[in-house]
């Protein structure tokens, strides 16, 4: 029994132990390394260095820092996870160069280089990294099909710099406070979507190309808070796709479209951008905005830049929510959206919402609903009250509807820290053994007792 009761003692020591390593301040233990190198035939040099290979998977075990050169990556079929390490330079050369295919660069902090994380070859991923502190934070250059995302990259002078570069997709990353956030450099049919680029020192986006027959698509992103402009085009710009994005409060305008044949609207129903200086009005729908009943859409153009224009501005931000089935649900609101939820189970959409503004009382949600996760006709209760819709569009695999509310308060739910994907189960584990030792003692104490 005493030998049972003090393997349950050491097993919870060791679990709390990991939470607090979790949660405690890692030393920084930093190893002034020249190059290191993940070799093609898989070896490391030199065989000092902090890298720990499990398979295909290499593990960074410690900081590191370089005068020079930081990790070469030149091994096909490799995932390179810097668990939360930190690769540091002295301002110049790269921190991570990834020379290979099919590689994935994760969970590291790469500060201090002249560019954080260059790729040159194709199909390859950079992911959950935070990089700062870099002349440019990920530089891609003469290559293509490679894909940045949900990356945490900030203070660098080109957040992500794409160079002579094609079919590319920079989606889901938090790019701020760096000169230029995103850097469009001869680069062509590149995809730039759900970023959130903000607060960054000149402009969000700035393209320079001249490609127009291979047209960059930049769409449903959060562009604002820039110093200067939200999107500037050069004057070689061409064939630019922009929609979907939010425009809010940039200094020196939303958008300087340079160049040519740059679209900034897509055609009815799918239509343009939110444009937080926009002031028409909403009362008509339909391609032409001539028939009665609001559809979400700008009855009005925007005007961009002199003559240029959003023919089919929104009314509200636009937000793009996955679900579990691997489709999206875009919803098109003036409400802030406190929270969406698809539950597969029986199909059903929930959204809670919230006003925007102190003295707003209504709202409106326009929906573009693809069928294969929920099928019109529908039902829609607010509050527990059923409203009607405006079907906006529909074809064979999607609807696009419009409905309008009075503002009420949404239910908030807060919850603690521990509720994280594992330190949630170590804390619940922790706990039943806890509670097993103390049943077990108590119990002891009792028959000791008779």
């Amino acid at each position: 029994m005493r030998l049972r009761n003090a393997l349950l003692v050491a097993s919870l020591t060791l679990l709390l132990t990991m939470m607090a390593s979790m949660f405690g301040s890692r030393p920084a233990v930093a190893h002034p390394y020249g190059i290191i190198r993940i070799q093609s035939d898989g070896t490391i040099y030199p065989q000092t260095a902090p890298v720990q290979r499990i398979g295909d998977t290499y593990f960074l075990t410690a900081n590191v820092t370089s005068n020079d050169y930081g990790i070469d990556i030149e091994r096909n079929n490799t995932i390179f996870d810097g668990a939360s390490n930190t690769v540091k330079g002295a301002g110049f050369d790269w921190g991570i160069f990834v020379g290979a295919y099919n590689v994935t660069v994760k969970n590291t902090r790469v500060e201090g280089f002249g560019q954080g994380i260059m790729v040159r070859f194709k199909y390859n991923v950079v992911i959950g990294n935070c990089i700062t502190l870099n002349d440019a934070g990920v530089y891609i250059t003469q290559d293509f099909r490679n894909t940045i995302v949900g990356n945490n990259i900030s203070d660098n002078i080109e957040g992500v710099y794409l160079s002579s570069c094609e079919e590319n997709v920079v989606t889901g990353n938090n790019i701020g406070g760096n000169e230029v956030g995103i850097y469009l450099d001869n680069a062509w049919h590149n995809t730039i979507s759900g970023n959130n680029i903000e607060k960054n020192e000149l402009d969000g986006i700035y393209a320079l190309q001249g490609f127009g027959q291979w047209p960059n698509r930049i769409f449903a992103n959060n562009i604002r808070d820039n110093g200067q402009f939200g999107i500037q085009l050069d004057g070689i710009s061409e064939g630019n796709c922009i929609y979907h994005n939010n425009f809010i409060n940039n200094t020196s305008g939303h958008a300087f479209p340079g160049g040519w044949n740059n679209t900034w609207f897509q055609d009815y129903p799918c239509c343009g951008n939110y444009w937080s200086n926009y002031v028409g009005d909403d009362l008509h729908n339909g391609s032409y905005q001539n028939l009665t009943g609001s559809d979400g859409i700008g009855d009005s153009p925007h005007s961009i830049y002199g003559s240029l224009t959003d023919d089919y501005p929104l009314m509200g931000m636009f937000s793009s929510f996955n679900t579990s089935l691997g489709y999206s649900v875009d919803v098109v609101s003036d409400s802030t959206m406190e929270d969406f939820t698809y539950f597969e189970s029986n199909n059903t959409v929930t959204l809670h919402v919230s006003s925007m503004t102190a003295g707003q009382t209504r709202g409106f949600c326009r929906l573009t609903i693809p069928h294969v996760l929920l099928s019109p006709p529908y039902t829609i209760t607010i509050n527990g009250t059923q409203v009607s819709y405006t079907p906006i569009f529909e074809n064979e695999t999607l609807s696009i509807i419009y409905f309008s509310y009075g503002h009420s308060t949404t239910e908030i739910i807060i919850i603690p820290e521990f509720s994280s994907f594992l330190t949630l189960p170590l804390f619940m584990i922790a706990t039943l053994l806890a509670a097993t030792i103390f049943r077990r003692s108590a119990r002891r104490r009792s028959i000791d007792g008779e």
